[in-house]
């Protein structure tokens, strides 16, 4: 008679395994943390364009990649069986996180909001910061300032400038992607940073940062006033051994194996029980 799993197959897992086919020993597990972007700032008048909203804070466990602001790597975090892990996904500049028991807790900082004309207000401080005079800080090790006078908000990855600081890439789920740009500055249709960044408007509305990526949004044009664009929705990546996969979770997390690993994305609010 064969072991149900989990899952309601039979389980082949072997040794470790509960006659539920839940794995007993702790394992490891990679992650990607992108917080919600900072809306671009809106602009005042002829000479004061908005500023370009800061990209969420990124964090990064997988491998020898990168994390914000220049950091590297993270370590990896350490699963217990039946122990619930909760994920929440930020909205514009709001915070990601993976919480579990003890010391399991990987949070990051939403993105700045970007500067209300060059003049009129600074940028916000951030995850990475908003573009504005002066400009927002960004968080350590999770993302950079925003890019002085009328710039954009920086990217996770690469310093503020006037298209929007670049992101950071990573192969976590087996493609390469860039998450976490920043916003582009308002009146000169600069672009947003690579990984989900908005355009800044020229005479225009902002266009808002790209769903799920952390990305800024971009600064509004002007003349006439017009708003900046919000800041995109994060996202959390969970790599975990498919050997030790207990494929429970709620909140509907995208499965995609990769190798000998199963990676859990999360584009909402979510658990998984390991």
């Amino acid at each position: 008679m064969p072991i149900i799993g989990a899952r309601g197959a039979a389980s082949a897992r072997g040794f470790g395994f509960t006659n539920k086919g839940r794995n007993t020993a702790p394992y490891s597990a990679s992650y990607v943390v992108v917080a919600g972007g900072g809306g671009g700032g809106t602009s005042w008048d002829t000479s004061d364009p908005g500023g370009g909203g800061g990209a969420g804070g990124y964090r990064n466990s997988y491998g020898t990649e990168a994390s914000g602001g220049g950091a590297s790597t993270e370590a990896t975090i350490t699963l217990t069986a039946l122990d619930t892990y909760t994920v929440t996904i930020g909205g514009g500049s709001s915070e990601s996180k993976i919480i579990g028991p003890g010391p399991i807790s990987v949070t990051t900082v939403g993105g700045g909001t970007g500067g209300t004309g060059t003049y009129q207000t600074p940028g916000v401080p951030g995850g990475s910061g908003g573009g504005g005079d002066p400009v927002g800080a960004g968080t350590a090790n999770e993302g950079y300032p925003g890019g002085s006078s009328m710039g954009s908000g920086g990217g996770a990855a690469g310093a503020g400038g006037s298209s929007g600081g670049p992101g950071v890439q990573s192969a976590i789920d087996g493609t390469p992607a860039y998450r976490a740009g920043g916003g582009g500055k308002g009146n000169a249709g600069a672009n947003g940073g690579t990984g989900g960044g908005g355009a800044g408007g020229q005479g225009a509305f902002g266009s808002p940062g790209t769903a799920n990526t952390g990305g800024g949004g971009g600064g509004g044009g002007q003349p006439p006033t017009r708003a900046g664009g919000s800041g995109g929705s994060g996202v959390v990546l969970l790599r975990v051994p498919t050997a030790v996969y207990s494929g429970e979770t709620t909140g509907s997390p995208t499965e995609t194996p990769d190798g000998s690993d199963t990676i859990l994305t999360f584009t909402g609010t979510g658990t998984y029980i390991a």
